[in-house]
């Protein structure tokens, strides 16, 4: 419970972090495509979702599965999002955390070898590997939410795919650092398995949340850097 529980309060930290000397000039990208691409896809998901269902179901019914639906296309739109916009702002963020991890002291010895093309390359190769990861859990868990009755355990399933999801997403910066693939980083993370889903339902209520929501990929990348040391 305390491992949990200290990875939930470390996104909310990183919120403070982000603003300190030396890191501050690294949130303006992230920022930007994060803002762009959550309210595209917020205005398209509100847009679409209540017509779609009308069309293809009663109105009782349509009625009835508006809330399940709801919620779980809004935390897939927030998870595609999420991964489009760390795609895009990776080489970004490696930057952030190698400059983190510089002011929290000696940095990984692999973040000093690695060139600015061979981070970009390193960095972008584990986000394909992760959203590939992503996509082959997000069927499963919709294909089971036509599933009678295993159907209502669908919003749950999300919720935990979610918060594993957002933990490799993040932890991912310090590990990358360290030497560890994306194979190894979910060994390790199962090993600080409360911890990790302490971090990523943390991380999701932070993206959830508006106004903060917008500073949640910078703010979790900082925070994921300096809450690892502390498991160190």
């Amino acid at each position: 419970m305390k491992g949990f529980l200290t990875g939930l309060r470390a996104p909310w930290r990183g919120l403070r972090q982000i603003w300190q000397p030396g890191l501050r000039r690294y949130v303006a990208v992230p920022l930007a495509i994060n803002a762009a691409l959550f309210i595209a896809a917020m205005a398209w998901l509100l847009g679409t979702l209540d017509a779609g269902l009308r069309e293809w179901l009663p109105d009782w019914l349509a009625g009835l599965l508006y809330p399940v639906f709801a919620f779980a296309l809004g935390l897939l739109t927030l998870l595609l999002t999420t991964q489009a916009a760390n795609l895009l702002a990776a080489p970004f963020n490696a930057r952030l955390a190698q400059r983190v991890e510089e002011q929290l002291g000696q940095p990984p010895i692999t973040a000093l070898e690695r060139t600015l093309w061979a981070e970009a390359w390193f960095t972008l190769r584990g986000e394909a590997r992760r959203l590939l990861y992503f996509l082959g859990w997000a069927l499963a868990l919709l294909v089971l939410g036509f599933v009678p009755v295993l159907g209502l355990l669908a919003p749950l399933g999300w919720l935990l795919l979610g918060a594993w999801l957002m933990a490799l997403q993040y932890l991912d910066y310090p590990l990358g650092l360290r030497g560890h693939d994306f194979l190894a980083q979910r060994r390790l993370l199962r090993r600080h398995l409360g911890f990790s889903l302490g971090f990523g339902f943390g991380a999701q209520l932070l993206h959830l949340l508006p106004g903060p929501n917008l500073l949640a990929i910078p703010a979790c990348v900082t925070a994921a850097c300096t809450a690892w040391r502390g498991r160190e």
